[in-house]
């Protein structure tokens, strides 16, 4: 589901309109104020001949070079420390840089697919879950000693028309049999799984051996990592040496070039006050915009419908003490039953989150009218802590929420749509009370 508290643009637009008085008048200061610091400042520069004028622009245009080739250094030298890491920590740490190339352990295992259905399908899901993680997942923790985070290399799926082949390798023959067996395992209780989605099937073990063989292609990948990891512990050097260089470089340049007179070109008054003014006019603009911003990172209640709408949580109606509905409480039902009738639906649960008079009285005109609809309309306020309220709710299979506007919370209405997807109940829509 989309994040609830995200920043829309349409909303800090809201805001901004609402508030357009008080933010044109802080423009209009903030103008004021940086027109007033031009005029200051434009009394303090000293007038410069063309020659000091030079000399300055020549001055900063070097130390704008100096600072560009060090920072390209910096940033070179972060990724090559970067790839330096990864690398070393895979050689130290990879089960196939502990290989021996002439002595590898190999397990290997062939099944037999026998279906009336796509038998590539099937393949390839199996192919999948062993190459893409799925075969690794929760086993971390429980066997750390097998480091699971490193098989991807080590085993090595592959079909041949209706058979799946299964090959590991690895330098100790216990490890390689606690792999081999829990690799088996977990594959087959994947067939299951699979079969949901692509229909019946059977896997049937052909053949498994576990035996010794030599590779010289293990060898020589191992020699490549190690000669990768020597050339960027190089060029590391390399970077470190040219990065002390420059820095010494500009270093020396200022002390012996930096020009006595240091203040920059007088521009135009005029011109310079004009800059000012729509820097102040700017400055007047982003604040609030920030402080809208920041209203939104740090508030945690429901703010509007257009908020959950833009959610996409489908909001069928809305009340307030001084509007009443809207829509018609008659029209949010037909929405409401066209989607039960839809869904195949008797009844209807009504989650309530809160138990204010205002509340009950919604939850209460809801109830009603959806007895006249011809379902069955059951009410709960405290879904998430009584146990009976959560068995009325999973077995109407359906349920409305109902949110009260500066009261309830983006992560109590985040809560309560992971309970109804826990227990497989549909959230027909929202109805936002404020």
């Amino acid at each position: 589901m989309k994040n609830l508290k995200s920043i829309y643009f349409n909303n800090l637009i809201q805001d901004f309109w609402k508030k357009r008085k008080i933010i044109l008048c802080f423009m209009v200061v903030c103008a004021a104020l940086f027109a007033f610091l031009s005029v200051k400042r434009a009394q303090t520069v000293r007038e410069l001949t063309q020659e000091q004028i030079e000399e300055i622009e020549e001055y900063h245009e070097k130390i704008e070079e100096y600072d560009k080739t060090i920072a390209d250094a910096e940033k070179s030298l972060e990724l090559v420390n970067q790839q330096i890491d990864e690398l070393q920590k895979y050689v130290d740490q990879s089960i196939y840089m502990k290989l021996d190339g002439q002595n590898i352990q190999t397990a290997a295992v062939q099944y037999g697919v026998t279906t009336e259905a796509n038998v590539g399908n099937i393949l390839n899901a199996l192919v999948l879950y062993i190459n893409e993680g799925g075969l690794k997942e929760a086993l971390s923790e429980e066997y750390p000693d097998l480091a699971v985070e490193s098989w991807r290399e080590v085993i090595a799926p592959s079909i041949t028309a209706n058979l799946l082949n299964i090959t590991i390798i690895h330098y100790d023959e216990e490890q390689l049999k606690q792999i081999f067996e829990l690799v088996k395992t977990r594959v087959k209780e994947q067939v299951p799984e699979i079969a949901k989605v692509e229909g019946g099937f059977s896997l049937d073990e052909i053949d498994s051996s576990i035996y010794t063989k030599a590779d010289v292609g293990v060898t020589n990948n191992q020699n490549n990592h190690l000669n990768n990891l020597k050339g960027y512990i190089s060029n590391r050097v390399d970077l470190e040496n040219k990065l002390i260089s420059q820095q010494n470089n500009k270093k020396n340049y200022i002390e012996k070039s930096e020009p006595e007179v240091m203040e920059a070109r007088q521009i135009h008054p005029v011109m310079q006050t004009i800059a000012y003014i729509i820097v102040g006019m700017l400055f007047g603009i982003i604040l609030p915009a920030l402080i809208f911003i920041l209203n939104y990172i740090l508030s945690d209640r429901i703010r509007s419908k257009e908020d959950l709408r833009n959610a996409n949580l489908n909001v069928i109606g809305s009340y307030h003490e001084k509007k009443g509905y809207a829509p018609a409480l008659e029209r949010s039902m037909m929405d409401l039953e066209i989607l039960a009738r839809n869904r195949q639906l008797s009844s209807i649960f009504l989650n309530v989150m809160g138990e204010d008079e205002i509340n009950k009285k919604v939850a209460a005109d809801y109830a009603e009218a959806i007895g006249r609809a011809g379902f069955q309309a059951e009410t709960g306020f405290h879904v998430y802590e009584e146990a009976e309220e959560l068995k009325k709710m999973a077995d109407s299979k359906a349920c409305v929420l109902f949110a009260q506007v500066g009261k309830n919370t983006y992560a109590q209405l985040e809560q309560q749509l992971r309970l109804c997807e826990r227990f497989q109940v549909r959230v027909l829509g929202c109805v936002i009370i404020g």
